[in-house]
């Protein structure tokens, strides 16, 4: 079979790349973010209200504040705060 002649496959990044989920899981099981922290982080992520737009959203910016310098359990909104800022910026 000639494979010189086949157009290059493309790369998916996101097969590659891990999860903002799984990074935060990570985080999680190496002790990077707390237990308190884990639990505040889930109960908003199941947080009925949010889209799952907004729970990406939401994983991905834990993740960048733990790269910023980790993640304090009051930086962590609550799940009821989680409510008013997303009636705030909702169309």
């Amino acid at each position: 079979m000639d494979t010189a002649n086949r157009p290059a496959q493309s790369t998916n990044r996101s097969a590659a790349a891990p999860s903002a989920i799984a990074t935060l899981l990570s985080r999680y099981l190496t002790g990077e973010i707390g237990e308190r922290v884990w639990n505040r982080i889930m109960k908003t992520i199941d947080f009925s209200g949010m889209s799952l737009y907004e729970r990406r959203a939401y994983v991905r910016f834990m993740n960048d504040m733990a790269d910023d310098g980790g993640l304090q359990l009051r930086a962590v909104p609550q799940p009821a705060e989680m409510s008013s800022i997303l009636q705030d910026i909702r169309f």
